[in-house]
Parts: C-alpha cells; sequence; structure tokens
C-alpha cells in the first residue's frame, strides 16, 4: 500500500515561532532592568525541541514517536506536543 504523502504543517508546540519561553509566567519586579530588556528581546527563549527551530513539521499521523525514557525504556508518544513535554521533562531532569 503507498505511503499517505506528508505536508508541512505549522508546530503545535511552539505554535510557528520555533522558540519556547523557558521560563514561563514571570514577574518583572523580579529581574534587574538589563533582565527584563534581555527577557523582552527573547535571550531566555530556546529552540523548539519538536521542530527543531523551523516552527514548521511534516504531517504523519500514523507515525508514532518514540522517545528512551529515564532508563533508557521506549516510551510511545502519539503527537508531537506529548513528545515534546518528555524531551523538555528529560532536560529539567524530572524523568
Amino acid at each position: 500500500m503507498p505511503r499517505e504523502q506528508s505536508h508541512w504543517e505549522i508546530c503545535s508546540v511552539c505554535k510557528g515561532e520555533g522558540t519556547l519561553d523557558t521560563l514561563g509566567v514571570v514577574n518583572p519586579h523580579d529581574f534587574s532592568d538589563q533582565e527584563w530588556e534581555d527577557y523582552l528581546d527573547g535571550r531566555f527563549r530556546t529552540q523548539c525541541g519538536t521542530c527543531r527551530g523551523t516552527g514548521k513539521v511534516r504531517s504523519d499521523a500514523s507515525k508514532p514517536i518514540v522517545l528512551a525514557g529515564s532508563n533508557g525504556q521506549p516510551v510511545v508518544y502519539d503527537d508531537a506536543a506529548d513528545a515534546s513535554e518528555h524531551r523538555l521533562r528529560m532536560q529539567e531532569g524530572e524523568c
């Protein structure tokens, strides 16, 4: 059976921006003036692990995403959003 041709879609994790805000909700009073300017300029953002900074992903709903868990065991994810959350938790040492 021929495989259905995939197409480009906007990344659902970063909404097409290619980066993620690593600090979440912030209070400007917690920053020095320079740190706040850096935050507003996007200097605390990191590359999206799902689209690898491109802002787009290939659609392929039939193919699950398999990543290594904390003990090296395979973990299967149905979509890129769940896989991206796994990657972030692994980077932060939560898994």
